[in-house]
């Protein structure tokens, strides 16, 4: 009953989870009853050996003894479902009532913080999450707010500024500081990172820029929680030193106490094309070989004491003291790793195991899991939402289900009657796990990441054995030295050593995954075709000899064939992306793809097409542009172009201003080469009197003509696009002023985009009147600073008919045109989570 118990568990944290509205919180009294109802039953029924007939009717005696395993199984199920539910529901509005109250947001508030966690540092800033100390007198200010601390006085979009000065920020300490806050936010696109679930399961309600100069108060009021954070604090502050200037630096911290802040983007991307990404984690593998590492010191220094001229393994079982002090040595790793769900996952396998050897008790393997992934989701209930939940288990799961395997394979090897067949059994083996590892892990790897590196097996093959049996333990005995701090050259040399087999690995990594197989995309998928994906998985790790077997492989196959609804001539699709104050719109035919504009550049490592347009391209299964038109050179409306160029497939780009010299301008801003992907890649500008059509869908330009092409064109030079397919019409008209709504003769169009975000500049009257769209839409950022869309510019579409609709509130927009008529979707309506403002 244990395993029906811990199913309902899992599936009643999940079912939490991924609701679009929590209901009130007054329902978990309902549910508390039915658990203690639930309970009465389970016991009863659980301890109910022979019926009574004297109390019990024939005929429910008679539906116990039939269906009395049925029952059983369906009420401890319920027990375990209903009790997850109702402590989940209990923690969200927790959680939910700690936010911040709208009269805080945009302002700045004078606040008595303690630094919570280690901070991530940079040039031009630190950042770290504290916790308000005054907070229970100031009504709407959450408990936790994550702080960004500006240092630069001077911004550049391209290059960051150094600070002349740089605080020490340390777990433990107590600021006085005055901070503008606001709400967290995310822009919800088709493959996006979702912000605002990262934050609301790190418990970050707020988010805070540092206005003025801070007071620091205190240099250490620690907590429990403080304490283990300025341990870790303190062993990065003493391997830095070591590692400084070191390409891999990051890395190298991150395999020793799981700080992975300091890793790149570019690095990133290559873990995820490698597979390596589990390497560079503080994974199982790392806390298990550590523990054990413990254990087998410990033993050798218990056989060697002595007791009364005994040895003390005759009077104790020192195997037990071992084994302890493994368990407090996962612990202590796990605590400085920073606790994520791996560590957690790890370190609670090993304790189960400590036990059951401890207390003799006995656990089947899918049992232990459950168990296990139970206490994993009492201690954090939004664990389950992680990669690291699904990946953890599902990847440890595999292992143990092809240890029967590997029990053969030993057996093989015992009748091997030469090393050459020795060798071909073990490498037989190898190639088998890495295949099953791969294909097992390729559901999870399609919905998360909407990616499968076939070159993971074989960088597993050497990366496994180099990565976790050389490179990591260097790592761990630099962070011990560090710390102990005998010899500063001894130290340096296992730093100098470990980087340089660390930067091997990555270099021929870097040579795989540049091959053009590496790496296969995935479009988003239907829920059926994941769940066969899943059953054949299951099914192909079952047993030889169990029927139909053979059959799993058929199972993955509409992952691989699958295909959205197909594009009738003439017909077409756009979606309008979440891109914050700026614009980006891709519009779909039956064989081709669009894009109108790239986003917003906000920062040197941060644009709209890394962050939101590459991601999506890949979640909707595209793999190149036909067509890319730039309406104008402001950065919010070409800020990612430079990105898509440089890793995209892009056969023609329209413009109004010089394309090539932008991105060589931007070259030399950012200090690196920007190549294209097509090596033929050429741009014309857009103006009346130039036009294209893809698969009966024309798309017009309507601007007038530039007679001078500027390198930097602007708002009243954008281009204006206008997409007429068989049934409906498109306007898309960049950042225009009212001036130039006057310059072009008008025809009513289906859906408009509002020029300019919606700024009091542009949609004059005469303008909304001649285009009367069944739908306008704004593109703007959440609380933007130029107040877009305008109140009146909205109330006037509004007046004329239009639905209006503003992205910062909607998320991404889709359309589609079809002989049935014109259809849209919300993605913040359509994918809403009870934790989304």
């Amino acid at each position: 009953m244990l395993l029906r118990f811990c199913i309902g568990v899992v599936s009643g944290v999940g079912l939490t989870q991924y609701l679009s509205v929590l209901p009130p919180l007054t329902v978990t009294y309902y549910l508390l009853i039915s658990i203690f109802v639930l309970s009465i039953g389970c016991l009863a029924i659980y301890g109910y050996k022979k019926p009574y007939t004297a109390s019990l009717s024939k005929k429910i005696i008679g539906f116990y003894q039939t269906y009395q395993q049925g029952i059983k199984s369906i009420l401890f199920y319920l027990l375990g479902f209903i009790l997850a539910f109702s402590y989940c529901l209990w923690l969200a509005h927790q959680r939910l009532d700690n936010v911040l109250a709208e009269e805080h947001i945009g302002k700045v508030s004078r606040l008595l913080v303690r630094v919570t966690d280690i901070a991530l540092y940079d040039v031009d800033s630190v950042r770290f999450d504290v916790e308000v100390l005054d907070a229970p007198f100031l009504k709407g200010i959450p408990d936790t707010i994550r702080v960004q601390w500006l240092l630069s006085k001077q911004f550049n979009l391209y290059q960051k500024k150094p600070a002349d000065h740089i605080p020490l920020i340390r777990p433990g300490q107590v600021w006085e500081m005055s901070l503008k806050l606001k709400v967290p936010n995310t822009l919800l696109n088709p493959g996006g990172f979702d912000n605002e679930q990262f934050l609301f399961r790190e418990n970050i309600r707020a988010l805070g820029t540092v206005k003025g100069t801070p007071t620091l108060l205190k240099t250490a009021d620690h907590t429990l929680s403080t304490w283990i954070q300025s341990w870790r604090h303190d062993v990065r502050a003493n391997m830095q030193p070591f590692l400084e200037g070191k390409r891999y630096g990051a890395v190298i911290l991150a395999l020793v106490m799981g700080d992975q802040q300091g890793i790149t983007q570019e690095d990133w991307k290559l873990f995820n094309q490698t597979g390596m990404t589990h390497l560079v984690s503080i994974s199982g593998s790392h806390i298990t070989m550590l523990s054990g590492l413990a254990a087998l010191i410990a033993l050798f220094l218990l056989k060697r004491i002595r007791y009364k001229h005994k040895r003390l393994s005759e009077f104790i079982n020192i195997w037990l003291i071992a084994g302890g002090i493994a368990v407090l040595t996962a612990l202590l790793y796990c605590l400085l790793a920073g606790w994520g769900v791996p560590a957690q996952r790890t370190f609670l396998m090993l304790l189960m195991v400590y036990l059951m050897q401890l207390f003799k008790y006995k656990l089947s393997l899918p049992s232990l899991f459950l168990v296990v992934a139970v206490f994993v989701l009492l201690l954090d209930p939004w664990a389950i939402l992680t990669t690291g939940f699904y990946l953890s288990f599902g990847a440890v799961a595999v292992l143990h289900q092809l240890l029967a395997r590997f029990q053969l394979a030993k057996i093989h090897q015992q009748q091997a009657t030469s090393k050459y067949s020795l060798y071909m059994v073990l490498l037989k083996e190898w190639v088998v796990l890495q295949g099953a590892m791969t294909v097992a892990l390729a559901p999870f790897l399609m919905v998360f990441f909407h990616q499968i590196s076939l070159i993971a097996p074989l960088v597993n093959a050497y990366a496994i054995f180099t990565v976790g049996m050389i490179i990591t333990p260097m790592a761990l005995c630099l962070g011990i030295l560090s710390v102990i701090n005998p010899w500063d050259t001894l130290n340096q040399w296992i730093a100098d050593s470990c980087h340089y087999l660390l930067e091997k690995v990555m270099q021929l990594s870097q040579w795989l995954s540049e091959l053009s197989w590496a790496m296969i995309d995935f479009a988003d998928q239907p829920i059926w075709v994941l769940a066969l994906c899943v059953a054949g998985i299951l099914l192909g790790l079952l047993p030889q000899g169990i029927p139909f077997k053979g059959l799993a492989i058929f199972l993955l196959l509409p992952a691989f064939y699958f295909q959205d609804k197909t594009i009738a001539e003439g017909e077409w699709q756009m979606w309008a992306f979440d891109i914050g104050q700026g614009g980006a719109i891709l519009v779909k035919t039956r064989h081709h793809y669009m894009l109108f504009d790239t986003g917003i550049r906000s920062s040197v490592n941060n644009n709209s097409g890394e962050r939101v347009l590459l991601p999506a391209f890949r979640a909707l299964g595209i793999k190149q542009l036909d067509a890319l038109v730039v309406s104008h050179a402001d950065l919010d409306h070409s800020g990612g172009m430079s990105s898509l160029v440089e890793q995209f497939f892009i056969h023609k780009v329209y413009a109004s201003f010089k394309v090539d010299a932008f991105i060589d301008h931007e070259a030399r801003l950012l200090d690196r080469e920007i190549s294209s992907v097509n090596p033929d890649l050429s741009y014309q500008v857009c103006a009346k009197g130039v036009s294209f059509s893809f698969d009966g869908v024309v798309f017009r330009f309507l601007n007038k003509p530039i007679t001078t092409l500027p390198m930097k064109s602007k708002n009243e030079q954008s281009c204006v696009l206008s997409i007429e397919g068989k049934y409906h019409r498109v306007l898309l008209t960049g950042d225009i002023g009212k001036a130039q709504e006057k310059e072009i003769q008008w025809h009513p169009y289906d859906i408009v985009q509002v020029p300019h975000h919606g700024s009091h500049s542009s949609s004059s009257q005469i303008f909304i009147e001649q285009v009367s769209p069944q739908i306008a839409f704004a593109q703007t950022g959440f609380n933007n600073q130029f107040k877009h869309p305008h109140q009146v510019v909205k109330e006037a579409w509004q007046k004329q008919g239009s639905l209006f609709l503003n992205t910062a509130e909607t998320g991404a927009l889709y359309f589609r045109s079809t002989v049935l008529g014109l259809q849209h979707e919300q993605w913040r309506e359509k994918y809403r989570r009870y934790w989304h403002r």
